[in-house]
Formats: structure tokens, C-alpha cells, sequence
């Protein structure tokens, strides 16, 4: 039987990573991350395995950029988890879609209230809205005292 080499060096990097609270990839797609949409709100945007929610006594926002299917010509549909902690609260996200010159084409909103516990939204895009050459980010409102966290998204054809 073959032994997997788990090297100091990589053990050391995910202490790093883990000690000092550096930002985590959290996505369906396996790449990008969730940061904060200013500097002054990163010591606020608490990130672990679960997602990112926010420690401040006032709303944060953050934003990731997930990929488009560049394989899949058409309509796409970006879809996010989250997750609430309480019926009362109002989990909302805009989806922005960019050409490849970087000019806004549109944008898309879902807001997910009466939910406590994981919820899965999503907005769709024609092929117009977003062309194969398109981009997106996905931007995110997190409430106050960690009252809500977003988990991970998803681009599909």
C-alpha cells in the first residue's frame, strides 16, 4: 500500500490559512471566494466552513464572482445557499452580469424571508442578458450579529 506524502509545508499553510482568518473558497464550483465589498469590513466578515456571516451590530456586504459555464451556450441560472437565523429576516442577493469589456448587461435580485434554517435561491439570465462572454458577480447583504450567513453558489446551463 502506497503512503500519501502530507507534507509540513502544506500542513503549515492551512494553519496559516485557518490562524489567521484569511478568506476561504466557499462555492459549488470549487474556485473564487466571498470577500468583503470594502476594506473596512473585513475585520467584520467572519468566514469558516459553514459560509460567511457577519460579527458587526450593522448590515455588511459581500461579493464573489462565479464563473459562467463557458461551455453551455444560452440561459444560465446562478444559485446560492444560505442560511437564516430567524423567520423575520430578509436574506437578500443581486446577481450583476458583465459583458467582457466589463459593461454592465443586468442584473437580478432574490430575497428569501420566513426561513430559519438552510434556503437555496436563484436568478436566471437569458442569452442576452448574459452573452458567452459574460461574467458575474454576486453580492450579498449579511445582517447584523450573524443573523444570516451565505454558504456557496452555483452557475448552471
Amino acid at each position: 500500500m502506497n503512503k500519501i506524502r502530507f507534507g509540513w509545508g502544506v500542513f503549515a499553510a492551512v494553519v496559516a490559512v485557518v490562524s489567521t482568518g484569511a478568506a476561504l473558497p466557499l462555492n459549488g464550483n470549487a474556485s473564487g471566494t466571498f470577500l468583503a465589498s470594502s476594506g473596512s469590513q473585513q475585520a467584520d466578515i467572519n468566514r469558516s466552513t459553514s459560509g460567511v456571516s457577519n460579527t458587526a451590530t450593522a448590515s455588511r456586504y459581500v461579493y464573489a464572482n462565479p464563473p459562467r459555464n463557458p461551455h453551455t451556450a444560452g440561459s444560465q441560472t446562478v444559485s446560492w445557499t444560505g442560511y437564516s437565523n430567524a423567520v423575520g429576516n430578509n436574506n437578500c442577493c443581486t446577481v450583476y452580469s458583465y459583458n467582457s469589456s466589463g459593461t454592465y448587461v443586468a442584473g437580478k435580485s432574490s430575497c428569501v424571508t420566513g426561513i430559519n434554517g438552510y434556503y437555496t435561491t436563484s436568478v436566471s439570465f437569458t442569452t442576452a442578458e448574459a452573452p458567452s462572454d459574460a461574467s458575474y458577480t454576486l453580492y450579498c447583504t449579511l445582517l447584523a450579529s450573524s443573523a444570516n450567513r451565505v454558504q456557496s453558489y452555483r452557475v448552471s446551463p
